[in-house]
């Protein structure tokens, strides 16, 4: 094994708690919607190739 695939490893306990805590407060879902809402917004403010 590396020495850079054993750092990896041993940070991987303190990363997995940080998902924890994002799970917990629903960080994750708030993400996505502020993503999924700005692609919403860049799609309905395109400039339009064709006026259908």
């Amino acid at each position: 094994m590396t020495a850079e695939s054993e750092e990896s490893l041993a940070a991987l306990p303190g990363l997995e708690e940080t998902r924890d805590r994002f799970q917990d407060v629903g960080f994750e879902e708030r993400l996505v919607e502020e993503i999924l809402e700005g692609g919403r917004e860049a799609f309905e403010t395109r400039p339009r190739k064709y006026d259908f």
